[in-house]
């Protein structure tokens, strides 16, 4: 698949067909595409001079920095883009690491979003909330599937789109049989009623704008039920109740009470928010965040209680993703600089990182069930970045010894210790994964 996807055959053909590439002479295709993942390969940012120096080291090809800025316009972003696309298109389906995990499931669908603060002079194109969050900011919906390590979807909006609009515009492509782990952000009854209609399943936190009924059709008391709770010295309960307006949808509701201190921490960040908008937080919102409060249409025959509970710590695994995005591929160290350049870039780190979880999600799932244990993800994202420079050129030279030795290296280095560390006092994957199995 790498081979055919980045020789200089397909390259050319997608630039040609991006209006990039019209005549002979100039960059080729494939000069300014192996720039581009030079430098979205490196540690740091690379500026024009720098990718200039790459271009004339690697390929002799001589251009000054406003020649070379020329060149990164609507027609280069299309040719990259459509890189990306077909990169995405193509992912190898790597079996499970383990055929009892979460069996009754097709896939473990993780998904959030992050986002990028940009240059001010990018605002007219990505818009941004302002303050901290920057008056240009990039927003990129990610969604994978934990089972396999397939990403399903990589989406690029202004930073003021918001999760609900982007979950109710892609329910669609939710299969039967799904497991679906998302934060509250990207509830709404619409989406719920439409994931059980296809037969999906899900579980959530709940948003304390959806309004939640007993069996009875009756207000569903949050107080009276903490004070029930604490009463009896419960921690844990597990109810079927009614969400929504005027659509009702009936949903498992999985209630956990939180310790005081989290408790505190809350409510102060959100009177914080409230007293900068000018109004009172209700006693409801107060109440409700004494929980932690989990939905989910599960069975409680096919995840219990304390399962869904579990469940919904693997979702913080792409909050890791998102760590290693920011701290080792830089994909948020964005200078100043033409929208056309940062796209190219943006989308070449893209393509990197999808190559490499590739190997790296592969490697985990053939390696756990000879080892029965789980890489630690990030320390393999360390040493496959680092290993992705030697690792493409041997793709590109059709050089298969050369790969087939590549892979073997990255495997052994894996193997003697890039495993996951278990801390003490606290559940982390692999606790999660054992559990659960």
């Amino acid at each position: 698949m790498t081979k055919r996807l980045f020789s200089e055959r397909n390259l050319q053909k997608k630039a040609v067909e991006s209006g990039f590439y019209k005549r002979s002479g100039g960059i080729k295709p494939i000069e300014f595409f192996d720039m581009l993942l030079l430098c979205a390969s490196k540690w740091s940012h690379q500026s024009l001079r720098q990718a200039n120096i790459i271009l004339s080291e690697q390929f002799g090809v001589f251009k000054s920095k406003a020649g070379l800025n020329m060149r990164f316009n609507e027609a280069s972003v299309a040719f990259v883009k459509s890189v990306f696309t077909e990169v995405l298109s193509s992912q190898i389906e790597h079996p499970c690491f383990s055929d009892k995990f979460l069996s009754d499931f097709k896939q473990l669908r993780i998904k959030d979003s992050t986002k990028i603060v940009l240059p001010e002079c990018l605002q007219s194109y990505f818009k941004g909330y302002g303050g901290d969050s920057g008056k240009s900011s990039v927003s990129i919906q990610y969604e994978y599937d934990f089972k396999t390590g397939k990403i399903l979807d990589i989406d690029l909006t202004d930073g003021v789109r918001n999760d609900h609009v982007d979950a109710k515009s892609k329910v669609e492509s939710i299969n039967e049989g799904d497991f679906v782990l998302r934060d509250l952000g990207y509830l709404s009854s619409d989406v719920l009623m439409l994931m059980i209609k296809q037969k999906a399943f899900f579980v959530s936190r709940l948003n304390a704008n959806i309004a939640v009924f007993d069996r009875n059709g009756e207000r569903f008391s949050f107080a009276r039920t903490y004070e029930s709770m604490k009463s009896t010295g419960l921690r844990n309960l597990d109810v079927e109740v009614f969400v929504g307006k005027g659509k009702f949808v009936p949903i498992r509701m999985v209630l956990s009470i939180v310790p005081e201190s989290v408790y505190e921490k809350r409510i102060r960040k959100i009177e914080s928010k409230s007293s900068k908008r000018g109004y009172k937080t209700s006693m409801e919102t107060k109440i409700r965040n004494r929980f932690t409060i989990f939905i989910t249409n599960v069975d409680s025959t096919k995840a219990t209680l304390n399962d869904i509970v579990l469940l919904y710590r693997l979702r913080w695994q792409v909050e890791l993703c998102f760590k290693h995005w920011k701290s080792i591929y830089k994909i948020d160290d964005i200078p100043k600089m033409k929208k056309e350049r940062f796209l190219c870039l943006l989308y070449a780190k893209l393509i990197v990182i999808v190559l490499n979880q590739q190997l790296i999600f592969g490697l985990r799932n053939l390696l756990y069930k000879h080892e029965n244990r789980l890489l630690s993800i990030e320390k393999c994202v360390k040493t496959i970045k680092e290993k992705f420079l030697s690792m493409y050129s041997a793709f590109r030279t059709r050089k298969e010894k050369d790969s087939i030795k590549i892979i073997y290296k990255i495997t052994a280095i894996f193997k003697e210790n890039h495993w996951i560390e278990t801390k003490l006092k606290k559940i982390g994957a692999e606790n999660i994964i054992f559990i659960l199995l």
